[in-house]
């Protein structure tokens, strides 16, 4: 956007278009606002919706499991929701330009809040099922939040927001060394809650094990095999990779 010097705004790319006055603004702002509601509010509602039923229906449902698999596969089971967070983040630092279209400092300031509470929750909550996608999922939004902060020295500084600025920089780092702390402080006592309650965890699945098998030696090889080929799809292939692990072990 363009600041003319009557103090209103226009498009950068079409200087003639003022922004919220004349035709512009009664015949656009209405179709805005219906692609904003379907598109992006219409589609996280939606998404979340599945999002929340999705445990339910996974393991029952094979067309749900099918058609919106990508909602929670890819994240492990006791965070299967945040597929949502996932795209509830992207769709914030979208929406950063948009919040304060012409000042540069403000939206890195914004850019980096953002990204800061989410690195949080990566840290504590290591989501996504495979090790090495956490890893770089953490130093994509590390680097990108080094890169906000250094883009502000080539970004001219308004004299009208120098003060909300300088506070709001003050409060975005304070609560980004309060976060690292906080972080640091959450792993180490949930690494602790874990080595304490590995070996009674490793016990309780020997015995589930044990049971397991006697079970299943108590079956007719005829009856076992039904009951196998009654399940779902995604529980026979989660037999066999359970299998596989023993094969390796």
């Amino acid at each position: 956007m363009l600041q003319a010097p009557d103090g209103r705004f226009s498009m950068r790319a079409f200087p003639e278009i003022l922004c919220s006055e004349g035709e512009w603004l009664s015949k656009f702002l209405p179709l805005a606002i219906f692609g904003i509601l379907v598109y992006v509010v219409g589609t996280l509602a939606s998404f979340s919706y599945l999002n929340w039923h999705a445990p339910g229906l996974f393991h029952t449902n094979p067309s749900f499991r099918v058609r919106y698999k990508f909602l929670i596969a890819d994240y492990r089971p006791d965070v299967w929701w945040w597929g949502i967070a996932f795209m509830t983040r992207n769709t914030l630092l979208a929406m950063t330009n948009v919040l304060v279209p012409t000042d540069g400092h403000m939206q890195a300031t914004i850019f980096i809040l953002i990204l800061t509470t989410f690195l949080i929750f990566q840290c504590i909550l290591w989501p996504w099922s495979n090790v090495l996608i956490n890893v770089m999922d953490t130093v994509i939004m590390a680097a990108l939040i080094v890169m906000s902060a250094l883009a502000t020295y080539f970004v001219p500084k308004l004299e009208r927001s120098s003060s909300f600025f300088s506070v709001t920089t003050f409060i975005v780092f304070l609560f980004v060394n309060i976060a690292a702390v906080a972080s640091v402080l959450v792993a180490l006592n949930a690494k602790r809650k874990m080595q304490k309650g590995l070996q009674a965890a490793v016990e309780q699945a020997v015995d589930r094990l044990r049971e397991a098998g006697a079970f299943v030696n108590d079956l007719h090889r005829a009856s076992l095999v039904r009951k196998i080929t009654r399940l779902p799809p995604f529980d026979r292939q989660a037999i066999q990779r359970f299998l596989g692990i023993f094969e390796r072990v």
